[in-house]
This record gives structure tokens, sequence and C-alpha cells, in this order.
């Protein structure tokens, strides 16, 4: 299993359906002779091949809608496996969107959660391939983008599978290039753990691929020509060979769920951060309560009948109230009132409603001010602020709510002491007796605090220690940049603005992610550090969190509303190609494969087909 991961452009799908002939062909000659019928293209390719001042589209393989030929459009819309049978063994390559797409970071975010979602399918990679272009000269903002946002969401035991494939090398000798220098800077400054050394680069050009395709929409080349391609040709095919060894000899595989726990800890972290801080503050402010409610008692004394008044306490809890569609509100200063709710008069914040049942649904981010869909609400003239009467803000300090967290009163009870109280006992017994049941109740509540603590520090501190970089700070000068291009472009549609205004708020939202992650890991510890070694740690983390007492509940609630968000992407698998084989390919198998147990890589595929089709 071969996951491909690289920037919009690199030519991922290119070399996908070069390595298919590098694996079946051992020359450029025997893959011409091989015929058009029997060409194999595992992606279907087009580009202009131009002579003279002619130009013809050559195409080759069957249209996929999964494939986009636009002109400026990013190609890959969504990851795919393509599967090759070499006798016994399969070889899955995952094709996967590339990074900078045209739609910009929004999109980028999208595609690695799709790419995420897919890796579920599979237990484990054997290699991860970075795919790069060789004349990278400058550490500029793109590439740093592009590197960390691939690497920020793999777990650290997966550095040693991933290998740098270069592109396009002829015209670099068949190197690196100039992008090596800038690539081991950048996995310097980061302290990422990989280095980009002989035995995990790869360099390739796939123009022979380009030709084959031409050859078989009827172009011919004279002889000389393709004995220029032939040279590109038998290189890659060594390249090939070396880069299936280092896989199949060099590594052991990587468990997906430890990539697949990373990110979910960083969701957990972002989702949970204001949930869990609410209820750190109720638990204080209930804590309070109780033992100023204990003091009183105390003070009571034997008066029976102050006793009976103050023997059912009072603390708080937080409640969650689905809305049966997004509300669009407004957070604006004055539109919120502060209102007291219940006996004790509880303080709590209210946003006045500009659109009490939003159609936008899932367009708009829920709990993010200024998401820039919300320029379409009904709520929001073109002017980009609220119409209505009372409100009248920008649009920038509105949001969707789909759900509220209500502070409510709640009576809490000791079990192991509540039997004694129904006994009949004298004024001053019950007295005693209550004065327990407050101790052990404050008691628990500092307890579920402190267990809380844990949870939050458990996850920062497992994001810290287990991920390549634990987020990607480059894409806000990523943002700035795109922002820059679009504001010196002509505005030929009209919806610059829109576009800007879109590409702010999106920054927005990665600034806030990106303190939360900061603030998070910058809490944790060294005696925390390590508390969570393994992804099955982080998940008994979150359970101790649910079994909790008087709170488990709540916060249970609130995980199933962040956990649903993370929704699995169909599974998208090309038909299985049954090649031949060259013969360095076959040797490799005779030699390495079975040595390390070809049943191992039939189980991982019996498994992927049992979860897939059931």
């Amino acid at each position: 299993n071969i996951l491909i991961l690289g920037e919009t452009g690199v030519g991922k799908s290119t070399w996908i359906n070069s390595f298919a002939n590098y694996i079946t062909h051992d020359t450029l000659r025997s893959a011409i002779a091989a015929g058009k019928d029997n060409a194999v293209v595992a992606i279907p390719s087009k580009f202009t091949y131009t002579k003279g001042g002619k130009t013809q589209d050559i195409q080759v393989g069957k249209k996929d809608p999964n494939e986009v030929h636009d002109v400026g459009a990013s190609n890959t819309q969504g990851s795919k496996t393509y599967r090759f049978k070499l006798g016994e063994t399969v070889v899955n390559l995952i094709d996967t969107p590339g990074i900078g797409d045209v739609r910009g970071s929004k999109q980028d975010d999208q595609n690695m959660d799709n790419i995420l979602a897919h890796l579920t399918y599979y237990k484990e990679i054997h290699g991860i391939l970075v795919l790069l272009k060789p004349n990278n000269a400058r550490l500029g903002v793109m590439f740093k983008h592009c590197i960390q946002q691939l690497l920020s969401h793999l777990h650290k035991s997966a550095a040693n599978n991933i290998s740098f494939v270069f592109t396009n090398t002829r015209s670099t000798f068949y190197e690196p290039g100039e992008t090596l220098p800038p690539l081991r800077k950048l996995l310097e400054e980061k302290n990422m753990g990989i280095e980009a050394v002989e035995k995990n680069m790869f360099c390739f050009d796939n123009e022979a691929f380009r030709l084959l395709a031409c050859v078989h929409n009827g172009i011919v080349f004279e002889e000389k020509v393709i004995d220029i391609y032939e040279a590109s040709w038998q290189k890659a095919c060594e390249e090939t060979n070396r880069m299936m060894k280092h896989i199949i000899e060099e590594t052991e595989p990587h468990k997906v769920q430890d990539t697949t726990s990373i990110n979910d800890a960083r969701r957990i972290i972002l989702g949970l951060s204001r949930p869990l801080q609410e209820f750190r503050e109720v638990i204080k402010d209930t804590e309070r309560k109780a033992e100023q409610a204990l003091n009183e008692i105390k003070i009571l004394g034997a008066e029976a009948k102050s006793f009976r008044d103050k023997l059912e306490f009072k603390g708080m809890t937080l409640e969650e109230e689905s809305l049966p569609q997004p509300r669009t509100v407004c957070t604006h200063k004055d539109c919120t009132e502060v209102v007291s709710v219940g006996k004790e008069g509880i303080p709590m914040k209210v946003y006045k409603s500009c659109h009490e049942q939003c159609g936008l649904g899932g367009e708009v981010s829920p709990e993010i001010k200024g998401d820039a869909s919300l320029m379409r609400c009904w709520a929001i003239q073109s002017n980009n602020h609220c119409h209505r009467s009372h409100c009248g803000h920008h649009y920038l300090v509105h949001m969707h709510r789909t759900y509220e967290l209500k502070r409510v009163e709640k009576i809490f009870t000791c079990d192991n002491v509540q039997s004694q109280l129904d006994e009949k006992m004298s004024q001053k017994q019950k007295i005693e007796v209550e004065k327990k049941r407050l101790e052990i109740l404050v008691t628990e509540l500092k307890v579920e605090g402190i267990t809380i603590q844990k949870v939050a520090a458990g996850f920062a501190a497992f994001l810290k220690i287990h991920s390549i970089i634990p987020f990607n700070d480059a894409m806000g000068d990523y943002i700035d940049i795109q922002i820059e291009e679009e504001v010196k472009k002509d505005d030929l549609d009209g919806k610059r603005a829109a576009r800007i205004a879109e590409w702010k708020a999106y920054k927005g939202q990665y600034e806030e992610r990106k303190k939360i992650l900061t603030n998070a890991m910058d809490t944790v510890k060294h005696s925390e550090e390590g508390r969570a070694h393994s992804s099955q740690q982080v998940k008994d983390l979150m359970e101790d969190a649910f079994k909790l007492k008087h709170y488990g509940k709540n916060i249970k609630d609130v995980y199933n509303k962040v956990a649903k968000a993370k929704e699995q992407a169909y599974y998208a698998q090309a038909p299985t190609k049954h090649l031949k084989g060259s013969s360095r390919i076959n040797e490799i198998n005779k030699k390495s494969l079975y040595e390390r147990g070809v049943e191992k890589v039939k189980l991982g595929a019996e498994w992927t087909k049992k979860k897939v089709w059931g």
C-alpha cells in the first residue's frame, strides 16, 4: 500500500501511469510494440502535442469523473486507489488531491480530510511518496506550506516510510536539483526526524510515457527521438526497482491507526477546547457554592427549619439543546443581552437572532464568526450588513448556531449517604450527615475537574510527542499570498471582493485554530509528556471523561457532536489491473516479497475488501 502525496501539478497521476508501465515493460520499445489495445493506463490522461505550430490533443484511457483536465483546474478531485496485481503480489497506489489546490486553503483542508478518511480502509501503509519538482531553489511560502501541510498530518512512526520522489528530472541530470537544499533546510529547521538522503530519494522523468501516449494516438517519431526517451525509460525502470526494493526490504509498515489518531487528537483539542473550558468554570462555580452551603450548614447547628431549607444543594451543569435548523445570530455587544437564569440568577449571554431558520445548512461552519458563506444568508444585504432593524451589523460578527450549551441548576446527591438521610434521626445527626454529603460532593467535583484537565493535557501531549509537526504554521502566509494575487487580478466576474472576504475569514479561522493548538501544547508540562504513549491510550483518556459521575454524560454529548462532523468518505478504487510484470520487478518479488511474507499483504488486502464490501 503506497500513499502518493504532493503539490497540485507536480504530476502524481502521470507518475502512476508511468509506474504501471515501468513495472510491466523493461523497455519503451516493448511498451510501443504491445500496441494501443494493450496499453497500460491506470488514470485517463490528456495533454496537447505541438509540432510545426500545429497542435493535437492527446488522450489515453477512459474518462473518469475523478479526473478534471480543464485548464487551471486541479486534476485529481478525490483520493482513489489504483490496484495492480503481479502474480501473488498486490500493489495499491493511493492517488490523492494535490496540496495548493487552485480553489484555496479551505479546499486543501477538505482534501486532507478526504485522504485521511480514505486511509481508514487500510491497516498499514508500506510507503509514503512525497512528489516534488526539482527546480524549487528557494524556501518560499508555497514550498513550506505544501511540505508542512502534508507532514503535519502524519505520525512520527511514518517518518521511515517517507520517500521523496522528484519528477521531471531529465533537465537536472536525474538528480533532485535545486529543490534538495531548501527541502533539507526545512526538515532540519522543524526538527521533523526525517532525512532526505540517497536511500529515500528517487528521480524520474516521465516524458517517455507521454511519448508512448503520442504513439498510441498515431504520432510517428524518428528512431533517434525514441532512442533519447528509451534511455529515460531505462533510468526510470531502475529507479522504480530501487524504490520498490527500499519500500519492501528496508522499511517496516506504518500502522494507519497511528496517523488517524494524531488527526483525531487535533480535532478533539480544537472541538472540545471551548466546551472543556466552560465545564471547568462550571465545576469551579459549583465547588464555590458547595463550600458556601457547607459553611452555612455548620452555622445552622441544630436549627431544624433552616436545616430543611438548606438540605438540598443546587449546583449547575450544562445541557445541550439542538436547534432544528442552523440559526444566524449576531455576537456584537449591542446585540448581546446578559440575562439571569433560574432561582440563583445565573448570568448568561443571549445573542439576538437575525435569521431563525437559515437554509444555508452545511455551507456555513457552525460556531465560527464571519464565515464567508454567511454573506448569502437572508438576513445579510449586498453591503454585507444585516438588514434586520434590531441589528444592522457586519456579517463578520455573525455566526451559525446548531446547538446551545445552557447552564441549568442541578440537585446533587451522594448515593452512599442518601439512605442515611431518609432514616429517622435527630436534627443534629441529620446536620452531620448533610455536612458529610457536601464534603464528599466537593471532593468528587474537584476530582472531576482534575480529570478533565488531564484529558486536555493528554491529547495535547499525544499531539506534541507523536506528530511529525503539530500544525502547519506556514498557512497564514500562504493565505496572504493568495489574497495578494486575487487583488492583482481583473475582476472579470464581479466576485473578487467576495473571494477576498472569504480568504480573510478563513485566515481568521486558521489563526484561531493555531492559537488553540499552541496554547494546548504550551500547557503540557514535562511531567505530563508521554502520558499518552499510544493511540489506544488516547481513546482511553476520553473514556475516562465519559465515566465521570456528575459531568461525564455532558462531555460525551459534546464529544459526539464533534465526532459526527468527521464523516468517512466514499472509498474509490479503480478496477484491478493484472500485469505480467517486468523481469526486474519479478526478481524483486522472488527475493523480497515472499521472504518478507506475501501472506501479510494478502491478509491486508482481504481486510480492506471486507471493510469496503462487507
